[in-house]
């Protein structure tokens, strides 16, 4: 009687399995696609429209900013000292950074 508990219980796993996968499948292979369009089309929704708005209205703004230069001109910056390192040129590595070293032995598995 046991045995044929599991074996209902496993059968029951096994139908519910097929079924998930089944579900995801069709889910998969039916859900909403967006067209490839998108390159050959120019026109824009709603939204689009007003973040490309936004977008240009902060340019604008940015373009009418005014920096103060003056600073530039100051003694104090023109007193400060570049204490910058200049980097030594290094040779590069392998070509190919991945190619076995010449002369080891290796052995190839099967994934």
């Amino acid at each position: 009687m046991q045995q044929r508990s599991h074996t209902a219980r496993n059968l029951i796993i096994a139908l519910i399995a097929i079924g998930l996968v089944l579900f995801a499948g069709y889910a998969y292979i039916k859900r909403d696609r967006i067209p490839d369009t998108g390159l050959l089309t120019s026109s824009a929704s709603g939204q689009e429209q007003a973040v490309e708005g936004d977008l240009l209205s902060a340019l604008f703004e940015l373009k009418r900013l005014k920096l103060d230069d003056s600073l530039f001109r100051d003694p104090i910056w023109s007193s400060l000292t570049d204490f910058s390192k200049t980097l030594a040129p290094e040779t590069p590595g392998r070509p190919n950074p991945f190619a076995p070293f010449a002369g080891s032995t290796t052995t190839s598995s099967a994934f």
